[in-house]
């Protein structure tokens, strides 16, 4: 029996922290690696879509993790599950409809995370510059307010972890809360309410994917939440780092176990 964690390109950090605290040898993408899976096997796969292995059995399949990685694959599975998220289009009037009301983040890639690739607008002057110069985006996203936003960390129904993106101090708020917007990810006085934690969970269920990030947005006076994207290769440090840890031995012990 064989444990390995297929990262979605060589020079993914994420996988390789992963395979660090693990102590799990990490396999080259597919096309480029001579690794021949058996049943015997497991594979973790960290966000990618392309898994060239029959045999193993592969946690978070390729076929789930392509749609969490595709927005407007993930928004239409939500919604049609009854979860809430973002609402979207790709009609320039209703973006227009939205703009003055609420701001519109313009998408320019459905396949980015962490905010990559989208832009905050909420007056015609820059509405009209960007499309000019860019042209329009592939997909038109309302901005909908928060008071707080986490990520939710789910295996198998379970919560395994929970952060919120706060603003580091001597930072400037800004609509779209990245790293490289100011924002990083806190786990101490922080009160996510149930339904976060619920609405994360179903989320992941409803990708069919076996673990992911979700990261949700709530506001206090009104109670709305909306779920924005899930993540199948999350940034990992500290403690976050040790449950995943923890976790990925589990499942390998639990697998070895069972195969034995």
């Amino acid at each position: 029996m064989r444990v390995r964690i297929l990262g979605y390109k060589s020079s993914s950090h994420s996988a390789k922290t992963i395979a660090i605290a693990t102590g799990f040898k990490r396999l080259r993408p597919p096309g480029r690696s001579k690794f021949t899976g058996k049943p015997s096997d497991l594979i973790f796969n960290w966000g990618s879509s392309e898994v060239a292995f029959r045999g193993p059995l592969i946690i978070n399949p390729p076929h789930a993790v392509i749609n969490a990685i595709n927005k407007e694959s993930t928004y239409n599975i939500l919604r049609e599950k009854l979860i809430p998220t973002v609402e979207s289009s790709f009609d320039r009037n209703k973006a227009l409809e939205w703009l003055d009301k609420y701001g519109v983040l313009f998408r320019y890639s459905v396949t980015s995370s962490g905010g990559v690739g989208m832009t905050f607008v909420d007056n015609i002057e820059l509405f009209d510059e960007l499309c000019n110069s860019r042209g329009d985006p592939r997909l038109w996203v309302k901005y909908t307010p928060k008071a707080h936003e986490y990520r939710v960390h789910v295996w198998d129904s379970a919560v395994l972890d929970v952060q919120e993106k706060k603003l580091k101090e001597g930072a400037s708020p800004n609509k779209i809360r990245s790293h490289e917007n100011g924002y990083i990810f806190a786990r101490a006085d922080i009160a996510p309410p149930s339904d976060v934690l619920n609405y994360s969970v179903k989320a992941v269920k409803a990708l069919k994917l076996d673990f992911g990030a979700v990261d949700v947005g709530y506001t206090t006076n009104t109670q709305k939440i909306v779920v924005y994207e899930v993540n199948t290769a999350p940034g990992l440090e500290g403690e976050t780092l040790n449950i995943y840890s923890e976790q990925f031995h589990r499942v390998w012990d639990k697998f070895k176990e069972e195969n034995a």
